[in-house]
């Protein structure tokens, strides 16, 4: 994180956590997040290709100057960075508490599953990798079809829904 900091020596203190938001993908699918860098300046949050690493880079130092004088910018960043630095500090989440050794995953991936990837025969043809994608596309492919969402949605929405109108 301190390499972060180092890299964006040049954003001012108060807004200085926004570098170490760009390095992390967890501002890809916060909208609130994105628009951090969007505020600062469309344009060039444009041109940079809706990366903030690049953007921050090529961002005129008055542009961040002005956003830590600007008071609804402000409160937009602290409440993004205080939801990021939450969710990044929190011990749970979905792997930890299904996953009882995360070590084993880790060195089944190393020890099995990659080398399948890469065991190839003479033309090339990863067979193990190819076996193993198979059995998980007909184990969990049906959990992840169109007919399964459509007929999750209908039970879980509409059949409610027409349910509560007919009361």
């Amino acid at each position: 994180m301190d390499d972060i900091k180092e890299r964006f020596s040049f954003i001012p203190e108060r807004i200085a956590d926004l570098g170490e938001l760009a390095y992390n993908l967890w501002w890809s699918w916060h909208p609130e997040a994105r628009m951090l860098f969007k505020m600062l300046d469309r344009q060039i949050w444009k041109e940079s290709g809706h990366n903030p690493v690049r953007m921050l880079k090529e961002l005129p130092h008055e542009v961040l100057e002005t956003a830590v004088r600007n008071e609804e910018y402000l409160r937009h960043y602290d409440s993004v960075i205080s939801r990021f630095h939450k969710e990044m500090n929190t011990k749970g989440g979905w792997f930890s508490e299904n996953i009882a050794d995360p070590g084993a995953i880790y060195e089944l991936l190393e020890k099995e599953i990659i080398p399948l990837f890469y065991r190839v025969d003479d033309d090339g043809i990863p067979h193990g990798w190819v076996k193993v994608m198979k059995e998980a596309i007909k184990s969990t492919g049906p959990l992840f079809s169109a007919r399964r969402m459509v007929k999750e949605y209908a039970e879980r929405f509409y059949q409610k829904a027409l349910r509560s109108a007919d009361e």
